[in-house]
């Protein structure tokens, strides 16, 4: 399968913190940072993560 090319740019404000975990999960998985939050977006791991928190809190 042919490799798509990537041409767009998606620019986003975090503060130094949050950047820093960013940084952090990237090099922890190692990935770069677009692979990581790709992947983070593409497998919905935010919303799975915050829905294993709600069953925590419940």
């Amino acid at each position: 399968m042919a490799k798509k090319k990537r041409d767009s740019i998606v620019n986003i404000r975090v503060t130094h913190f949050e950047k820093q975990r960013i940084l952090h999960h990237a090099k922890q998985s190692n990935l770069t940072i677009s692979e990581y939050l790709r992947q983070l977006v593409i497998t919905n791991e935010l919303k799975f993560e915050k829905e294993k928190e709600n069953v925590n809190e419940g």
